[in-house]
């Protein structure tokens, strides 16, 4: 995915490991919940 993001000149990204569930979990969801990929600041 990091090779992509360069690739299409997109800033890439970082999940940390106490992360990860919410952004699998967003993923999975996505098609039903768009907002669960929002970012958190």
């Amino acid at each position: 995915m990091f090779k992509e993001c360069l690739k299409n000149k997109i800033m890439s990204f970082i999940i940390s490991d106490n992360d990860t569930p919410y952004y699998l979990r967003g993923l999975k969801e996505y098609d039903n919940e768009k907002g669960f990929l929002k970012v958190r600041v």
